[in-house]
Parts: C-alpha cells; sequence; structure tokens
C-alpha cells in the first residue's frame, strides 16, 4: 500500500466565508439608524397632541392636536371662550372682542330706555315733570349699564391677551426641538414672538 496522503476534501457552500460587510452585522434594522424619530420627546403636556416637523413625522393629524389644544384651553383658561376662534378659524380674539365695544343709543334700543319727547299736543307741568323724570331715570340706567359692559370688553381683552401669551407657551411646549427650529427659522418669528401672536404661530 502506497503511503501517498490523501488529498484534502472539496470545500463545500456551507463552508464559503460570508461576504466582508466592512465589520458591521447584517441587519435590516440598521437601514433605520440615523433617522430621525420623535419617539424620545415628551410633551409639556399629555393631554394634548404633539407636533412634529414634516421630516419626523410626515402623516401627523394637525386636526387632532387642534381639537385637543381646543379642549384644554376651553377647560382650563378664564374667559376661554374668546380663544376658540382663533384656535379653530385662526381668528384675532382681540378683533372680535372690541367689535362688540357698546354704545349709549345701542344699550338704551336693546333694554327699552329710549327717551321719551314732548307730546305733539299740550302737556301739563305734572305730566312734563314724570316724563322728564323717567328719562332722567333711563339716561342713569343706561350709563350704568354702558359702564359695566365697557368693564366686562375691558376685562375680557386683558384676559385674552394673557392667554395667547400662555397659548404660545402651550403650543411650543408641544413641538420637537426640530420643529421649534423651522418655526424659529422663520422671517417673522422675532416680532410675532415678541406679542405672543399665537394665531400666527398656529
Amino acid at each position: 500500500m502506497s503511503n501517498t496522503p490523501a488529498p484534502a476534501p472539496a470545500s463545500t457552500p456551507s463552508q464559503t466565508p460570508a461576504a466582508s460587510t466592512g465589520g458591521r452585522p447584517s441587519n435590516p434594522r440598521h437601514n433605520y439608524r440615523g433617522r430621525r424619530t420623535t419617539s424620545s420627546f415628551t410633551p409639556k403636556l399629555s393631554k394634548i397632541e404633539s407636533l412634529a416637523s414634516s421630516s419626523e413625522n410626515k402623516s401627523q393629524d394637525f386636526s387632532k392636536f387642534q381639537k385637543s389644544l381646543h379642549h384644554h384651553v376651553l377647560t382650563t383658561f378664564k374667559n376661554s371662550k374668546d380663544l376658540s376662534k382663533a384656535i379653530l378659524e385662526f381668528a384675532d380674539p382681540l378683533v372680535a372682542i372690541r367689535q362688540h365695544i357698546p354704545s349709549l343709543t345701542a344699550i338704551r334700543t336693546r333694554h327699552n330706555l329710549v327717551l321719551q319727547g314732548p307730546p305733539t299736543g299740550t302737556e301739563t307741568d305734572t305730566d312734563k315733570f314724570i316724563r322728564e323724570s323717567e328719562n332722567n331715570d333711563r339716561t342713569d340706567t343706561a350709563k350704568i349699564v354702558f359702564s359695566n359692559e365697557v368693564k366686562l370688553i375691558a376685562e375680557r381683552e386683558r384676559d385674552a391677551t394673557q392667554n395667547l401669551t400662555i397659548l404660545w407657551a402651550t403650543i411650543m411646549g408641544q413641538c420637537t426641538p426640530a420643529l421649534q427650529e423651522e418655526v424659529q427659522g422663520e422671517p417673522d418669528y422675532g416680532a410675532k414672538s415678541t406679542t405672543f401672536d399665537s394665531v400666527w404661530l398656529l
């Protein structure tokens, strides 16, 4: 018998070295590495939907944020009704409030306080005294109502101004840092942030 050693067996496919991946393990999830997400973002208020930039979340529904913000404002803000259209219709609440500033004429008509003129015929001194007394009472009442309504308008305007400031902070607190950067990059941001123009921000 010959003492020549037998040749080495040929390599099988299972023994073929794997292709190089540059030192990184082959993992399907690697394709998502580096993609920005909002999973780690925690909004200031959990009851209000958060907002992200389009690059972070293209499928987000702004209407959900709008509705949750609207509910929060109505249930927590003072004189919150004036902010309803600001959130849902992007209307300046201060403009709407100032349109309701009353006039003495409107108050007289609304409360049946129109002054009585002298009769076409003769008028006794007693009738004249009664008519003028009633007119004086109506005038005094109209002035009181006018003063009270003006005070209410001023209070609503003050509350709306304060609420818009709080609303600005509330909205920004629900935005991811990336979205905040986008907003702050807008040309009008400086002027709008100074006045806390929440309607512009929405």
